[in-house]
């Protein structure tokens, strides 16, 4: 298991709120992240972060499951 720091952004006026996380592998940038009924995309990684004790920091920011189902259906259409 890998042990990352992620840090998860719910809107503009609200810092980010940081978690750790144990995962089989570090998340890529765009990708979706499903936690407990909440959406983030990923939009910053930084594997290997200087004097951590993580092997990666993740950064993400909450997305509308409405939103996500949009660019689902704009994917298929191209």
């Amino acid at each position: 298991m890998i042990r990352i720091c992620l840090y998860l952004k719910e809107d503009k006026n609200n810092p980010s709120k940081q978690q750790v996380l144990e995962v089989n592998r570090v998340p890529a940038m765009g990708e979706f992240i499903d936690l407990g009924f909440n959406l983030y995309r990923v939009f910053l990684v930084c594997h290997s972060p200087y004097n951590s004790d993580f092997q990666a920091s993740v950064a993400a920011l909450k997305t509308d499951w409405n939103t996500c189902e949009n660019l689902i259906d704009q994917n298929d259409m191209n």
